[in-house]
């Protein structure tokens, strides 16, 4: 049935053919309205009878017209109310079963927004929700409802009056400023539980208070953080630098110990092969002769020095050993001296024996 809004009013005459006829138009647009005998068709009749009714209202006057349009409109109203209220009860959500378990919901510790929104219209939040109705908007009034409610709800929780998580008390309490019903049998279940329906501005309050304190408190443990890593950071540089202080003193002073170790071992090395050094006076021939025992003692000793050969090595052995430990002396100074000094060599034992 095509019902146009307000069209009563506007053209009472074609509202009141329209209602009563509504397929006028499409069967005038199908047949002709040429004649009507005995074989006319259903559709001419239809439309024959139409413009019957069209005649009498056009003589009618226009206060009777007006009134006759309105009585009609409003029965047609009704009807499309009773309707659409048939159609609303059978759908799922009007059944027992989509009804909140007032039982288990006024136990439950804090609710979510849709939760509540469900649980406002007397719904289980598990069955009825938004996700399920929104396809509904425009076609159920029950549908429509949700949307309206849930968008008051979600636009506290912009306002920060509600929480994605709200306590059922505080919640309530909240609705009741709000002029929010809630069933009063799921009221009365939360009440019987012990549960305070607390005052949602002083809730807020409270809620608020904690929210600050909690961020005020976050914010100066930051700033501790990050001052105690600041701190720790400087004391690793300070280690760092004292210890490559540390290092390079000890690289330093090994150093000069190894030079004075290096000069001690040369030292005395080279006191093995140091002859003495001649005093201003003057060696007596005691002091060179015990001077030239001591030499040809240690070429004979050390170096294998044999009086009786011709050709000896021993002369640049020794030079080569002086030269290793810093000291310069030629082979032909040393070999004068062996020469010197080999008559003070006890004679071979063959000699000895004769």
């Amino acid at each position: 049935m095509v019902v146009l809004s307000n069209s009563w009013e506007t053209d009472p005459l074609d509202y009141l053919v329209r209602v009563k006829f509504p397929y006028e138009r499409s069967y005038r647009a199908t047949t002709s309205l040429g004649s009507f005998g005995s074989g006319e068709s259903h559709n001419s009749v239809y439309l024959k009878n139409a413009a019957e009714y069209r005649k009498e209202l056009r003589a009618l006057p226009r206060s009777e017209l007006m009134a006759r349009a309105e009585e009609v409109a409003k029965s047609e109203a009704l009807k499309a109310a009773e309707k659409r209220a048939a159609e609303e009860a059978q759908r799922w959500f009007s059944q027992q079963s989509a009804d909140a378990d007032i039982s288990h919901w006024s136990r439950m510790s804090a609710w979510t927004l849709d939760e509540a929104v469900a649980l406002s219209l007397g719904k289980d939040p598990r069955k009825v929700n938004w996700d399920k109705l929104k396809s509904l908007v425009g076609i159920s009034p029950f549908a429509e409802k949700y949307q309206a409610q849930r968008e008051i709800f979600n636009r506290a929780k912009l306002a920060g009056q509600l929480w994605d998580s709200t306590i059922p008390g505080v919640l309530i309490a909240w609705a009741g400023r709000m002029r929010v019903e809630f069933p009063s049998v799921l009221v009365d279940a939360i009440k019987d539980l012990g549960i305070q329906i607390s005052d949602w501005k002083s809730a807020f309050d409270r809620q608020k208070d904690i929210a600050e304190k909690a961020q005020a408190e976050a914010i100066e443990e930051k700033k501790a953080s990050i001052k105690m890593m600041q701190d720790h950071s400087a004391y690793i540089g300070k280690l760092s630098s004292d210890y490559k202080k540390i290092i390079e003193s000890h690289k330093t002073e090994i150093a000069r110990l190894e030079r004075a170790l290096a000069d001690k071992v040369a030292s005395e090395n080279a006191s093995h092969f140091k002859l003495a050094t001649p005093t201003k006076k003057g060696l007596g021939t005691k002091e060179r002769n015990s001077l030239l025992t001591l030499v040809i003692g240690m070429a004979a000793a050390w170096y294998g020095y044999d009086a009786a050969k011709t050709r000896n090595a021993t002369a640049k052995d020794i030079s080569d050993e002086l030269q290793r430990v810093g000291l310069s002396l030629s082979d032909d100074t040393i070999r004068a001296y062996l020469n010197e000094a080999r008559d003070l060599l006890p004679p071979p034992e063959t000699e000895q024996k004769r």
